[in-house]
């Protein structure tokens, strides 16, 4: 059997603490990024 990943493992509970894709994705995204919106 190979070893879980624990990435994926966060990623799970960050959705389910947050309840939409949206809400996750914001707290998973790092700070570097930067999304400049189209002009």
């Amino acid at each position: 059997m190979s070893d879980p990943d624990f990435n994926l493992l966060v990623a799970l509970d960050i959705l389910l603490a947050e309840a939409s894709v949206a809400g996750a994705a914001r707290r998973l995204k790092p700070e570097y990024i930067r999304h400049e919106p189209y002009p």
